[in-house]
């Protein structure tokens, strides 16, 4: 099984979860949406 891992920056969860539903019709692999902390708000 080849995997990876995909960084998006998205302004809150609803457009996270769009992205993870657009990435999901691309391929057949599960897709997890989850929040990551690593860049401070502005």
């Amino acid at each position: 099984m080849l995997g990876g891992i995909s960084l998006i920056k998205a302004p809150d969860l609803d457009a996270a979860l769009e992205w993870g539903r657009r990435l999901a019709a691309a391929t057949t692999l599960p897709i997890e949406v989850r929040p990551f902390m690593g860049e401070a708000e502005d």
